[in-house]
């Protein structure tokens, strides 16, 4: 991989001496923006799919069927709110990798606070069926679990130490 990390521009400042494990968690991390951005679009165009998803959870919880016209509103909100919400998780990963890479001792706690919540939320949903949503959702928690395991390796802490006492320094100039 060399002593930079191809996937982010790095310029002065931003990285360039980051340990390998950080390195490599960024890399992790934008593996999971690239699955989350891909498991995203390919949700947005599987339109049938939503309606379908859709019809069969008005049933099993409202314990109805939806009306032609009510059920194509509720596969639209659907449709959105899957485009919204994974976009911003993409965002987010970008988010978390960024500081990371900067050397913020935040990036590491976001992550590990993010990986957590993913990893629960993965394994008390109920996983029904091991299609191809729950080898996406295994597969972006494996990535966050590396991440966190990269992040909180021997060399990281030290070299977050010495980044945040680089920043004070440069903040009492």
């Amino acid at each position: 991989m060399g002593d930079r990390l191809v996937l982010l521009p790095v310029r002065a400042g931003m990285g360039e001496h980051a340990p390998r494990p950080v390195r490599r968690a960024v890399a992790c991390m934008m593996a999971g923006a690239l699955v989350q951005a891909v498991s995203t679009l390919v949700a947005w165009l599987d339109r049938d799919g939503t309606r379908a998803q859709t019809a069969r959870l008005a049933h099993e919880f409202q314990r109805r069927t939806l009306p032609a016209g009510e059920l194509e509103r509720a596969t639209d909100q659907a449709r959105w709110f899957g485009l919204v919400t994974g976009a911003f998780f993409v965002v987010l990963w970008l988010l978390v990798a960024r500081l990371c890479l900067r050397g913020r001792a935040s990036g590491r706690t976001c992550a590990t606070v993010l990986a957590i919540v993913y990893t629960f939320t993965f394994l008390l949903s109920g996983v029904r069926s091991f299609g191809p949503g729950a080898l996406i959702g295994a597969v972006t928690m494996t990535l966050g679990l590396a991440t966190v395991y990269l992040l909180w390796r021997r060399p990281v802490t030290p070299w977050l130490s010495s980044q945040g006492a680089a920043r004070a320094a440069r903040r009492t100039r």
